[in-house]
């Protein structure tokens, strides 16, 4: 009896110990845990040790120059929307079920006119700045990201068939993007490569004054693990006024 009880007290004097060892495994786990969220949410998907990219192209957060205009269209099956030309009418016209919806706060006067849809795992956003797009509401805007970005994605009218662009499809490696437009310069506070295109246009306005328009097609990319996630393509046009 004696042998049996200090047995049993031996048992209760390791069950004692190992309460504090198992609180410290709990919570070397769960630092652990908030370490690798703390890794994936705030340091940027694009890591240089994954893409192995040479560091001349991401100190400087200008975009990469190309030489042609890159930004002229998103065709959705077999229905192609070019920026500038094609309108968020047209856009829901062509794609059936959809509402044009806008994008800010009551009383703001420059505010974006929006047409959105579900396809697959992402959201694509048709886009129209209230100023710049006019009454027709021009397509100035195309914006594809995950799904779970979007907290009312589930909600939103399905698309099917393919999408693409000038330079290539959702989805697309980083690699093969680099090769359709050059090496990528990564905005670090953004988080996204960039590559942009600059055409000078001009004009006469109704007076007889000269005008110079910049007209600038934008890519902005985010890449996780080798593959865009995210692709933002549009049209921002500068008034330059003047006599010549």
């Amino acid at each position: 009896m004696i042998i049996l009880d200090s047995r049993a007290a031996l048992g209760r004097t390791l069950g004692k110990v190992k309460l504090p060892i198992k609180i410290t495994t709990v919570v070397v786990i769960g630092f652990l845990s908030m370490l690798l969220f703390l890794y994936s949410h705030l340091v940027p998907s694009e890591r240089l040790s994954v893409l192995g990219l040479p560091q001349d192209d991401v100190i400087s957060p200008d975009a990469t120059e190309v030489k042609w205009d890159f930004a002229q269209w998103c065709q959705v099956g077999t229905q192609r929307f070019t920026l500038e030309k094609s309108t968020l009418g047209e856009v829901l016209k062509a794609l059936g079920s959809g509402a044009m919806t806008r994008d800010g706060h009551e009383g703001d006067t420059n505010f974006e006119w929006l047409v959105r849809y579900r396809w697959g795992g992402q959201v694509i956003v048709f886009s129209s700045n209230n100023e710049m797009g006019g009454d027709t509401h021009s397509l100035q805007g195309v914006d594809l990201r995950p799904a779970s970005e979007v907290w009312d994605a589930f909600w939103l009218p399905r698309l099917h068939g393919p999408i693409s662009f000038p330079f290539g499809e959702p989805g697309m490696s980083f690699q093969a993007l680099t090769r359709e437009l050059g090496p990528a310069k990564l905005d670090r506070d953004k988080a996204e490569y960039r590559y942009r295109d600059t055409e000078d246009l001009h004009a006469r306005d109704a007076d007889g004054s000269f005008l110079s328009l910049d007209l600038t097609g934008w890519l902005r990319v985010k890449v996780a693990d080798g593959k865009v996630t995210r692709m933002t393509l549009s049209h921002v046009t500068e008034e330059w006024a003047g006599a010549r």
